[in-house]
């Protein structure tokens, strides 16, 4: 039986088209070895698109397509980084959540074990 029933990542995203893929790539990578050891049941990734004016949406809207794990909201109107965080609370299903500020592998675990 798993530690935590499931973790929820958002991604708060404004112009983010270069970085968007590794990001989630990342993510998707240490959720499944958190499901695999069993610390996480499941996982979900959101992707909150701030109005961006690049390709982040499309990028979102493609990944999605692929992995049902990954949920994507639109803001129409720039809401800043606090209210894509709001955004991404609000529809957290999981039982822990957090937002990476950064994509380095080392960080990843650290928020099973500030859960704990």
């Amino acid at each position: 039986m798993a530690r935590f029933r499931s973790l929820t990542i958002f991604f708060p995203m404004w112009n983010e088209e270069l970085c968007i893929r590794m990001a989630i790539a990342a993510a998707q990578e240490i959720c499944h070895e958190l499901c695999a050891s069993q610390e996480i049941g499941d996982y979900e990734l959101i992707v909150i698109n701030d109005a961006s004016t690049d390709k982040t949406g499309a990028i979102a809207e493609e990944l999605a397509s692929i992995d049902p794990k990954i949920r994507v909201i639109h803001h129409p109107k720039n809401r800043k980084l606090g209210g894509s965080i709001k955004s991404g609370l609000a529809r957290r299903p999981a039982s822990w959540s957090s937002t990476p500020t950064r994509t380095r592998r080392s960080i990843w675990p650290s928020f099973i074990k500030l859960a704990a």
